[in-house]
């Protein structure tokens, strides 16, 4: 009898994450460095989409993906009856991004839980444990931050969201700029344009969540460096 196999993906570094990579030399613990590797991955993985994103969508605006024209004082634009390649690809990167970029915080959490034995059946009740058992330390007091991190808010909001339903519209400002919606899934009925500010215009808003969640997992990556003899 043979015995069944697996094939594994490959598990990626990222070069810019320096913190990273020097916790990886003091891990010695296999599920835990494995672990470590998921949440690089993770943003890898957002990283890779976003940039297929703007291969899709080179000029970042709706005429990459739909046929536009302007009426009068009016911005008028033809829904596809049968949706092309590149729009039904647009839609995937982008959900893509968010449950990875979104996914590589939770895998945090899950490094968390096994460097310090903190036996947590779920990644969103580390940082209530963590503050309970070790509120003294600098890494706790860096998870608790994220609580009041708007980028984070926002991304789990989406994320949470995609989890029941479809990202299916995506805004249009008068500049064609592809924009996200201030409040995701917005119940208003099928609206043209939005009037939001620049935080929100797609590939602005998705660069600065991507940095935001790197800058995070960076400094905690530094913490644990810091202070890894002394961890559990």
């Amino acid at each position: 009898m043979v015995a069944s196999k697996f094939i594994q993906r490959p598990l990626m570094a990222i070069s810019q994450m320096v913190n990273w990579k020097d916790l990886t030399a003091k891990i010695s613990d296999p599920k835990i460095l494995k672990q470590h590797y998921v949440t690089s991955t993770k943003l890898f993985n957002a990283k890779h989409h976003f940039k297929i994103l703007k291969e899709i969508v080179p000029t970042q605006r709706a005429i990459d993906l739909v046929r536009i024209e302007f009426g009068k004082k009016k911005l008028i634009y033809e829904i596809p009856s049968s949706p092309s390649k590149k729009n039904l690809q647009f839609y995937d990167e982008l959900e893509f991004i968010f449950y990875n970029l979104r996914s590589c915080i939770d895998s945090f959490l899950w490094e968390i839980n096994l460097l310090f034995e903190l036996r947590c059946s779920k990644a969103g009740q580390v940082i209530h444990v963590m503050k309970n058992k070790f509120e003294e330390k600098e890494i706790t007091e860096q998870l608790n931050s994220l609580k009041e991190k708007t980028w984070f808010k926002y991304l789990s909001e989406i994320r949470n969201n995609l989890i029941h339903r479809l990202l299916s519209e995506v805004a249009i400002d008068k500049e064609l700029l592809l924009y996200l919606p201030s409040r995701p899934f917005t119940n208003e009925p099928n609206p043209t344009v939005y009037n939001l500010g620049t935080e929100y215009e797609l590939f602005t808003c998705l660069d600065e969540l991507i940095k935001n969640a790197m800058d995070f997992l960076e400094k905690g990556y530094r913490i644990l460096v810091k202070d890894f003899p002394k961890i559990g």
